[in-house]
């Protein structure tokens, strides 16, 4: 079974991809670890169509995929993110302090690269948010 914080951890330990944030939800009912809905900011996305993003992310995603039922990326680089979330830096963004801006859900974990640097060990735990 593939865990959010599997994807989390794959994601920001991969150096071409050199996420600036990542979100990574489990969208399924239940939160048995099928299906996931994940965002990437990176500006290795910079100049890429979107099918090459989604190859990017697919390919460094390939084993969690493997054992997965589904998966929704949504690809940003930075400066697009930050178009989109004009409140957001990559140095405020953090597991603890999500933008009230951002869509949330039912389980979701939202991490930086500073937040891997500052060597936290482990993802956060999954956030209950009504809906």
């Amino acid at each position: 079974m593939v865990l959010d914080k599997d994807i989390s951890k794959r994601l920001l330990e991969d150096k071409v991809l050199n996420p600036a944030h990542i979100e990574v939800v489990d969208t399924t009912q239940g939160g048995c670890g099928s299906m996931f809905a994940v965002t990437i900011v990176s500006d290795a996305f910079q100049g890429l169509i979107p099918l090459k993003r989604h190859r990017l992310a697919h390919s460094v995603l390939k084993k969690e995929i493997e054992d997965i039922h589904a998966i929704t990326l949504t690809l940003f680089t930075v400066a697009q993110y930050k178009a989109k979330f004009p409140l957001w830096t990559p140095a405020a963004a953090s597991a603890s302090a999500a933008s009230a801006s951002e869509p949330k859900s039912a389980t979701s974990i939202s991490a930086t690269k500073q937040d891997d640097e500052q060597g936290r060990e482990k993802a956060p735990k999954p956030e209950a948010v009504e809906q």
